[in-house]
């Protein structure tokens, strides 16, 4: 995670909810509580991959979280009334959004 990230979650959490989102998903091992102990303003962090890879040894990850993510989001749009959640995701594999 960047400075500019944290800033950019603060700065939107004044006004939307916002969602983390931590894309190209692989091994937690306690980065999802990472992110969330760096982005207090974030509402929650989701782990999120939208294809299936293929490791050098022939494992298979598939797809994951996507559905959450949409439910989350229209959970917070229905319910708060004000209309939008930001969820934001960044292009480098693990790399948190913010």
């Amino acid at each position: 995670m960047e400075d500019g990230d944290i800033q950019v979650c603060e700065m939107l959490a004044r006004y939307v909810p916002v969602v983390a989102v931590v894309t190209k998903a692989r091994s937690d091992q306690g980065f999802r509580d990472e992110v969330q102990r760096l982005l207090p303003q974030a509402r929650n962090v989701m782990r999120v991959r939208a294809l299936a890879e293929t490791d050098d040894e022939g494992h298979t990850l598939q797809p994951r979280g996507l559905t959450e993510l949409v439910d989350i989001t229209m959970e917070r749009h229905s319910t708060r009334g004000r209309g939008r959640t930001s969820a934001c995701s960044r292009s480098h594999p693990g790399a948190p959004c913010r």
